[in-house]
């Protein structure tokens, strides 16, 4: 380990790593630092004190040495173990300082202290070994035995110690035996581990006959048993039946068959004889190089254990297997070594050491590639399913998206059954940055994605949100209109006072749901928070909805206000106590009068008959936009007649009982009205087909690939079609599913809706032969009731571009139009929102709904400050709550927009909470000690 000396680790195992940490803990610090007291900031300051003086210390040292060309002295790295030791004790001791209780735990989170031990934990792994080293001057002339005697009695001597102790700790107390006790701990550690490592140094490093002829009997446990037995036990294996997942992933999730793979031929290789036969130590040097990645990645993730080794040896007995990894490190690089010495006299060096670093690299460099392909598959079938337009048809990869479906879910990272988080230390962080852009894919969507491209997967189910009560309701309502003469429209304040009910437990949350009419926009938001007026923020919708659910979880004051269909709104306001009215109000922007229906209310926004609209509204280029109410009810009035649009189960989830739903669809279609239309039919497999209603449909079914039944594609093709070229028949759509297969929804469709003048209605012809009414607006997946029949012929207006529904309400002509330019003025104007509208609309309705588009119409709401289905009104009470919208919606914005902050109702951490219960157990001894003193 004579490499270790150079003064250049101590830039990559101190300097690099610290300053990766200086950084990470800066954004903490920016984040929380308006919560933070003039005591708590000086803390701050101490720390940034602490951090640069070590930081500096060790640089100034290291370019020393480099500049006078001499190896790190002994002296230097028993100072540099020492410092770094104080000052992760220091971190960790000051860590309720830096983060008090008060911040909530999802502003000051857990990443700090993880942060901390993973970033000095290699400068102390880094001074072990050197020390190892330069007390190893003579490893041939050493004594083995002795240091695993030492290493074995620390931990009895400890045990023993404690014994004794243990019944004089009520009596003894003061900040003496605090420090005492802790620091006995480390010191004890350190010997310990000193120790221990040094006897395999010595003998990986021995010649002695009696050692190598036994040589077998202690590397086989080492390198193979000790490996195989920890991921055995980590990953619960070794329990039988009901136990076998109790409790497993305790370390990580290493269940992966490539993980017992890798360690087993590892222990092989280090085994294997060094026979000298230039091919076969060729083989020997570039396998062990091959597998010594995968020794320094355990390294790696079990260094930040090594403080609790003593510990996990008394309580759990089988402790000393996470130190696996710290022992097998010597003597694999060692045998490395030793078959670079042989080979160095058989090949050029340079060609050695280049094998070797592509050797070194090939594991990682495999697990790119694997991600890389499982991103891929993800992307294509995520674009099929949520963007269409984009899909690449060709590059669907149905059996490479089943596997990132389950590597996705294996990398969420969740809770075990003792609430230690799952999932592969820093792998799955890898996956989550290369494939997922640090978000993730809800179970609800991955569930989707299994039912339309393979038809498995259980209907998705979300839990409720848990609020302590819904006693909060509308107390009042007062209406502020003024003409805008500016932006050409009605600008109407809608002022609410909401009050919880006297006598109510608990907090209370104010939720409500109303139609936005055509033509209307929401452009401002207030909610008074502790007696101040606070303007919501209009952000991202993903982005405010992940800070809304966190700050609701901390009782804290959030409004929300978003779209939740195409045209409904959901307004909530949180938290209310008994008896208190809360005082909010949104602003709406109209080009005509209007009656708001709001929670029960009808609110008139405007004065009817001033400032009229004259003539076509149109835009830029002439074209009209808008039809007024006026307008709209001029045109004639007819009734369409009414046709059956099919869509079949095509996704041969049961062919056995295809007979049966063929025998009902004909049964129904015999039994349609005399001088019906024709019956339209679309296969609805993974991939609809569009067939005419004929004896050869029967056969096209048989002919299907077996998939998901995905009748949101099937609907949306039917809906945009129409809306191209509007006919004289109202085709009401009626699903048809087979026995043991549901249809897939991804959503409603709301966007649509001018393609459904006469109403919202479709059906479900059962399997029972019954007809089941459902809505195209909003969750159509849901029964809304049973229906003997379609409906009756209703008045539509037609107009020429298409038809209309008659309610009296304006409405915006369907087109794609291109907003302003992101870099233009930002005029506000009531054109501006009808520009927007429009092109979500189109977007919608075109399948243009990947990254690009969705990312122009963000801006474009941003831009204009117009609520659009992309965005949301978000009101917050404290600057931290503004840097974590900031933040957020930063990731949002760089990220395919299919993808997710949370699942559907349950806020989940994506920080890496796979080992912070092991430094969560000693900060929770420290701060137990410090409370008792």
């Amino acid at each position: 380990m004579n490499f270790l000396t150079n003064p250049r680790w101590l830039f990559i195992v101190n300097t690099l790593p610290l300053l990766v940490f200086s950084w990470l803990a800066w954004r903490q610090y920016s984040l929380i630092e308006s919560l933070l007291e003039v005591d708590e900031k000086g803390d701050w300051l101490m720390f940034a004190y602490a951090t640069a003086l070590l930081m500096v210390s060790v640089t100034g040292a290291g370019v020393w040495l480099m500049r006078k060309k001499q190896r790190v002295p002994v002296t230097l790295v028993t100072g540099l173990f020492i410092a770094t030791a104080l000052y992760t004790f220091y971190g960790a001791w000051s860590m309720d300082d830096l983060t008090p209780w008060r911040i909530p735990n999802w502003l000051a989170g857990d990443d700090l202290l993880l942060y901390l031990f993973t970033f000095t934990m290699p400068a102390m792994g880094y001074g072990l070994l050197t020390a190892v080293h330069y007390a190893t001057p003579e490893p041939e002339e050493r004594k083995i035995w002795p240091n695993f005697a030492g290493a074995l009695g620390i931990p009895l001597a400890i045990y023993a110690f404690g014994a004794l102790l243990v019944p004089l700790l009520g009596r003894i107390s003061g900040r003496f035996f605090e420090y005492f006790f802790v620091i006995a701990i480390v010191a004890s550690t350190v010997v310990f581990l000193f120790f221990l490592v040094r006897g395999v140094y010595l003998l990986a490093l021995s010649r002695d006959h009696l050692i190598e002829g036994y040589r077998l009997a202690w590397l086989i446990p080492l390198a193979i048993v000790f490996p195989l037995l920890g991921l055995v036990i980590n990953n619960g294996h070794w329990r039988p039946g009901e136990l076998r997942h109790a409790g497993d992933a305790v370390f990580g999730d290493f269940s992966h068959p490539a993980f017992y793979t890798m360690a087993l031929m590892n222990g092989i290789l280090l085994c294997l004889p060094a026979y000298e036969n230039k091919l076969y130590r060729l083989f020997l040097f570039l396998g062990r190089s091959v597998l010594l990645a995968y020794i320094v990645y355990f390294f790696v993730v079990f260094l930040p254990y090594l403080p609790l080794s003593i510990g996990a040896i008394l309580l759990v007995g089988v402790g000393f297997l996470m130190l696996t990894p710290l022992m097998l490190l010597p003597v694999q690089l060692t045998a490395i070594r030793d078959d670079f010495r042989y080979l160095k006299g058989k090949f050029d060096p340079k060609f050695l050491i280049a094998t070797g670093v592509i050797s070194f690299l090939m594991i990682p460099l495999f697990i790119t590639l694997r991600y890389t392909e499982d991103k891929a598959a993800l992307d294509s079938a995520l674009d099929y399913v949520y963007a269409p337009a984009q899909a690449n048809m060709d590059a669907l990869n149905v059996n490479g998206l089943e596997r990132a479906i389950a590597a996705i879910d294996e990398h969420k990272g969740r809770r075990n059954d003792f609430g230690f988080a799952t999932g592969t230390p820093y792998l799955s962080s890898y996956y989550r940055w290369l494939v997922l852009d640090n978000l993730t894919l809800s179970d609800e969507k991955l569930s989707t994605l299994r039912q339309v491209f393979t038809g498995e997967g259980k209907r998705y189910a979300t839990d409720p949100v848990f609020r302590d009560n819904d006693q909060v309701s509308l107390t009042g309502a007062t209406v502020e209109s003024a003409w805008d003469p500016k932006r050409e429209a009605w600008s109407s304040w809608v002022n609410l006072n909401l009050t919880q009910a006297d006598g109510t437990l608990g907090r209370g949350e104010y939720q409500t749901v109303f139609t936005l009419l055509e033509g209307v926009f929401i452009d401002d938001y207030y909610l008074y928070v502790e007696g101040v007026k606070e303007h919501g923020i209009l952000a991202e919708r993903k982005a405010a909805t992940w800070v809304y659910n966190n700050i609701v979880r901390g009782n804290r004051d959030p409004g929300l206000l978003r779209y939740v269909t195409a045209n409904e709104i959901e307004f909530k306001v949180f938290p209310f106590r008994a008896g208190e009215t809360r005082r909010t109000g949104i602003r709406f922007l109209h080009r005509e009068p209007l009656t708001l229906a709001f929670d029960g209310e009808e609110l008139q926004l405007g004065v009817e008959n001033e400032y009229p609209v004259s003539g076509p509204v149109t835009n830029t280029s002439g074209e009209q936009v808008y039809l007024t109410k006026e307008q709209k009810g001029a045109l004639p009035q007819v009734q369409r007649k009414v046709g059956v649009h099919f869509v079949v189960d095509a996704s041969r989830r049961s062919p056995e009982t295809e007979a049966a739903m063929i025998s009902r669809i004909r049964d129904f279609a015999s039994k349609l009205p005399p001088g019906s239309p024709r019956p339209r039919l679309t296969l609805a497999g993974t991939l609809p087909q569009n067939h005419d209603f004929s004896a050869s449909w029967e056969a096209q079914l048989g002919s299907t690939e077996p998939g998901g039944f995905f009748a949101q594609r099937a609907i949306e093709n039917i809906l945009s079609a129409e809306l191209e070229a509007p006919g004289d028949t109202d085709y009401q759509i009626v699903v048809v599913r087979n026995e043991n297969s549901y249809p897939v929804f991804t959503g409603d469709f709301s966007a649509w809706s001018a393609a459904y003048p006469e109403g919202d209605d479709f059906y479900f012809l059962d399997t029972d032969n019954e007809l089941y009414h459902h809505s195209l607006s909003r969750n159509p997946g849901d029964t809304v009731g049973k229906v003997a029949s379609l409906p009756a012929p209703v008045a539509v207006h037609k107009g020429p571009a298409g038809y209309y529904t008659v309610d009296g309400q304006g409405a915006i002509l369907p087109g794609a139009e291109t907003t302003t330019d992101p870099n233009g003025p930002n005029d506000k104007s009531w054109s501006a929102a009808v520009a927007l509208r429009r092109q979500y609309l189109a977007h919608q309705q075109s399948g243009q709904t990947g990254y690009h588009p969705w990312l122009t119409e963000v801006r474009g709401s941003f831009q204009q400050h117009i609520l659009m289905p992309t965005t949301a009104f978000l009101v917050v009470e404290n600057e931290a709550q503004k840097e974590a919208l900031r933040r957020k919606q930063a990731e949002t914005l760089d990220a395919d927009p299919a993808l997710d902050l949370e699942e559907t109702d349950p806020v989940r951490r994506m920080s890496e909470p796979w080992w912070i219960w092991a430094l969560g157990l000693l900060v929770f001894f420290i701060a137990v000690v410090r409370r008792q003193l």
